[in-house]
C-alpha cells in the first residue's frame, strides 16, 4: 500500500511539472531508495524512507539488473536518537560504506562487511555504542576519519594488511581491548586510537610514523613492541599511557607492571610531550635520535633514562613535573639544559657532564635535589634556575660562570625548610641580578668576588640567618631592599667608593646596632634603614651624608674614618685570626669599644687591644692616634 501510494504521488508530480525536485535516476522500491552511481554501472543505497522503524536491514545484491555497490552518506544517521536498527546484512557487491552511513545508530549490534568492501567512509559507524564486533574484509584499503569513534563496546580489532590508510580519530574513545595494525599501514593518523581506555594489547607490524595523540589516554596499555620500521613518534602520541586506571595514586603503583620501552634505532624524531604523564619503568632512546621534543616526559613516572650522545641540547621541560625520576645518565656531552627541564620534578640527584655551557631558566626549580655539582664549563645560569630547592645545603659556582640570572637561587617564601647555608662564588661575574638569593632563610655565609660592581635589589631579602657580609669594593650602590628582613645581620662592610644607599636597603635589619658609612656615600634614601629598631649609631666622616642622615633620624653620629682590613697574617696570642682597623681620627677609645655603639670590637676579656705603630699595647685611657690600630679577635 505504501509503495503504491508513493508511486501515485510521483506520477502526480510529473503531471503537474513539479518533478524537478526528484532525481531522474531515483527508483523507489519497498523501503529503500536507490540512485545510479557516476559510472551508471551500479546503484547506491541513498535513503531508507522508514528508517526509524527498521530493526533488521538487508541490502539486496542486485537492483534492476545492476549490482548494489555503495551504502550512501547519512543513510541511518539521526541526531534525534530515534534509530532502532540492530543488524545489517550487506551483499558481496558493496565496495564502499559512505560518510556517516550508520552514525549514531545506537542500537546497532552486528554488521557483516563483505570482502568486496574497499572503503569505509568518515564517521560511518561513529557512536554505534552497541556494536561489539567488527571483522574487516581482506580487500579493505581505507577506513575514514572517526569511522569507529565512540564505539564503546567494540572489543578486538584486527586491521588487515590490505588497509593502507586509516583516518584521524578512527577508533578514538572506542572500547577496544586488543589491536593489531597490519603491514599495509605506514602512518598511524592523528588521534587514531586516542582515549581507548580499555586497550591493553597492541601490535604494530610495519608502521613508520605514529601521529600526534595517536594513543593518548590509553592508560590500560600494558606494553608496546615498536617495529624496526618506525621513524617518527608524534606530539603527545603516548600521553597518559600505561600504569592503569589507578595510576593517579603513585603510592599504589606496582612498578613490575610498568613497561620497559625500547625505541628502535630507526627512530630519529620523538615529538613534544610524547610521553606526557606516562608511566614507564625504563626507556631506551635510540643512539641516532635527532629530535627530542620539548616536555617529552612532562609529569611522567619514569625510571632509568639514558640520553644518547646525539642529543646536545636537553629541550625545555624534558622532565618537568615528573612524579618520579630514577637514574638519568648522559652518553655524550650536553651543552645546554633547556628552560624548565627539571622544573617541579622528583629529581633528587644528577651528575651533569663537563661541556655543559648553559643552564636555562627554571631548569631545576622546585626539584628534589639534595646536592649538585655545577660543571667547570658552565657559563650561564638562568632566571629561577635553582628556585625553591629546599634540599640543597650548599652551592659552589665555578670560575667559568659569567651570568647568574634573576632569582636563580630564590628560596620558597612559605617554605620553612630552605636549607641552603653556604654559597661560594668562584666566578668573575660582574653583576648579581634581582633577588638571586632572596628567602634563603638558612643562608649563613656567602663570599662575593671582587669582580662584582652591581648588586640588584632584594638579592638577600629575608635571609634571616645571615649575620655578616662584605660588599665588594667596586660596588657603588646598595640597591633597594637588598637586605630587607635580614633580622640577624650584625656586621656589614661597605666599600669606599659607595655612593648610594637606596630605599629599604636595610629594612627590618633588627640586629644591626651600628654601621659605618664611607665618606663617598652622597645619597641615603630616607627609608634605607626603616624598622631597624636597634640601630643607634652611625660612624662616618664629619660633614658627610652619613652625618646628615644620622641627625635627621635622631641617631648617634660618631666621627671616624675606619677602614677594616682583614688579613690572615695577624693573629693573637691564642693563634686566632684577628681584624686590623687603622684609625685616622683622634677618637677616644670608648667610641669604639662600647658593645652598644660598636659591638664586636672586643676580645675575650671584653676590652679592645690597642697597639701603636710599633705594636706596643696601649692602655684604654690613652687617646687613639692616627698611627694606632685596634686589633679585634674574630669570633
Amino acid at each position: 500500500m505504501k509503495t503504491k501510494l508513493l508511486t501515485l504521488v510521483l506520477m502526480l508530480f510529473l503531471i503537474l511539472g513539479l518533478a524537478t525536485t526528484v532525481n531522474a535516476t531515483e527508483v523507489v522500491e519497498a523501503q529503500i531508495t536507490y540512485v545510479l552511481n557516476d559510472t551508471q554501472d551500479g546503484y547506491i543505497v541513498s535513503e531508507c524512507i522508514n528508517r526509524t522503524e527498521v530493526v533488521n536491514l538487508v541490502i539486496p545484491e542486485i537492483y534492476e539488473n545492476l549490482p548494489v555497490t555503495e551504502i550512501g552518506d547519512n543513510l541511518f544517521y539521526s541526531w534525534k536518537n530515534d534509530i532502532i536498527l540492530e543488524s545489517v546484512t550487506l551483499p558481496n557487491t558493496i565496495t564502499k560504506i559512505g560518510t556517516s552511513a550508520f552514525s549514531c545508530a545506537h542500537h546497532l549490534k552486528t554488521i557483516n562487511l563483505p570482502n568486496s568492501i574497499i572503503e569505509i567512509g568518515d564517521n560511518a559507524f561513529w557512536s554505534c555504542d552497541s556494536l561489539t564486533e567488527i571483522v574487516f574484509p581482506n580487500n579493505l584499503q581505507k577506513i575514514g576519519n572517526y569511522a569507529f569513534g565512540c564505539t564503546s563496546k567494540l572489543n578486538e580489532v584486527i586491521i588487515p594488511d590490505s588497509v593502507v590508510t586509516i583516518g584521524e580519530s578512527v577508533f578514538s574513545e572506542s572500547g577496544i581491548t586488543s589491536l593489531v595494525v597490519g603491514n599495509g599501514i605506514k602512518i598511524i593518523s592523528k588521534e587514531a586510537f586516542k582515549s581507548c581506555y580499555n586497550l591493553k594489547n597492541l601490535e604494530l607490524k610495519a608502521v613508520e610514523e605514529i601521529g600526534d595523540y595517536a594513543f593518548a589516554g590509553d592508560y590500560e596499555l600494558l606494553k608496546i613492541d615498536f617495529p624496526d620500521t618506525l621513524k617518527k613518534i608524534g606530539t603527545q602520541a603516548f600521553r597518559e599511557c600505561f600504569g592503569g586506571k589507578d595510576k593517579w595514586n603513585i603510592n599504589t603503583i606496582d612498578e613490575s607492571t610498568l613497561p620497559s620501552l625500547v625505541i628502535p634505532e630507526t627512530v630519529t624524531y620523538i615529538g613534544d610531550e610524547c610521553f606526557n604523564s606516562a608511566y614507564i619503568k625504563n626507556i631506551q632512546l635510540p643512539s641516532n635520535l635527532e629530535y627530542l621534543g620539548e616536555y617529552v616526559f612532562l609529569a611522567a613516572y619514569i625510571g632509568k633514562v639514558e640520553i644518547p650522545a646525539s642529543i646536545k641540547v636537553l629541550p625545555a621541560g624534558t622532565f618537568c613535573a615528573t612524579k618520579k625520576i630514577g637514574e638519568i645518565t648522559f652518553k655524550g656531552t650536553i651543552t645546554e639544559i633547556g628552560n624548565q627541564c627539571f622544573d617541579c620534578s622528583n629529581l633528587s640527584s644528577i651528575e651533569l657532564p663537563e661541556g655543559l655551557i648553559k643552564i636555562g631558566d627554571l631548569a631545576f626549580r622546585q626539584s628534589s635535589l639534595t646536592e649538585i655539582k655545577i660543571p667547570s664549563t658552565v657559563e650561564y645560569i638562568g632566571n629561577l634556575a635553582f628556585d625553591e630547592i629546599s634540599g640543597l645545603t650548599s652551592i659552589e659556582i665555578p670560575e667559568s660562570v659569567t651570568y647568574i640570572g634573576e632569582q636563580a637561587f630564590l628560596g620558597g617564601v612559605y617554605n620553612p625548610n630552605n636549607n641552603l647555608e653556604n654559597v661560594t662564588i668562584n666566578s668573575n661575574i660582574s653583576r648579581i641580578e634581582y633577588a638571586t638569593f632572596a628567602n634563603q632563610t638558612s643562608l649563613k655565609s656567602i663570599t662575593l668576588p671582587e669582580t662584582i660592581d652591581f648588586i640588584d635589589g632584594s638579592v638577600f631579602a629575608n635571609c634571616v640567618s645571615l649575620t655578616e657580609i662584605k660588599i665588594p669594593s667596586k660596588v657603588t650602590m646598595i640597591s633597594s631592599d637588598l637586605f630587607t628582613n635580614c633580622i640577624n645581620l650584625k656586621t656589614i662592610s661597605l666599600p669606599d667608593g659607595l655612593t648610594t644607599i637606596n630605599s629599604g636597603a636595610f629594612n627590618q635589619c633588627t640586629s644591626l646596632k651600628s654601621i659605618t658609612i664611607p665618606e663617598s656615600v652622597t645619597n641615603i634614601d630616607a627609608s634605607a634603614f626603616t624598622n631597624c629598631d636597634n640601630l643607634t649609631t652611625i660612624y662616618g666622616t664629619k660633614g658627610s651624608a652619613a652625618e646628615t642622615f644620622a641627625k635627621e633620624n635622631n641617631l648617634k653620629f660618631v666621627e671616624a674614618n675606619i677602614t677594616v682590613v682583614e688579613t690572615e697574617e695577624v693573629k693573637n696570642e691564642e693563634g686566632e685570626l684577628v681584624t686590623v682597623m687603622p684609625i685616622t681620627q683622634n677618637n677616644k677609645i670608648e667610641d669604639f669599644v662600647s658593645t652598644e655603639n660598636f659591638p664586636g670590637l672586643v676580645d675575650r676579656t671584653n676590652e679592645a687591644v690597642i697597639r701603636d705603630a710599633d705594636g706596643n699595647v696601649k692602655s684604654a685611657a690613652d687617646g687613639i692616634g692616627s698611627k694606632n690600630v685596634i686589633q679585634i679577635v674574630d669570633k
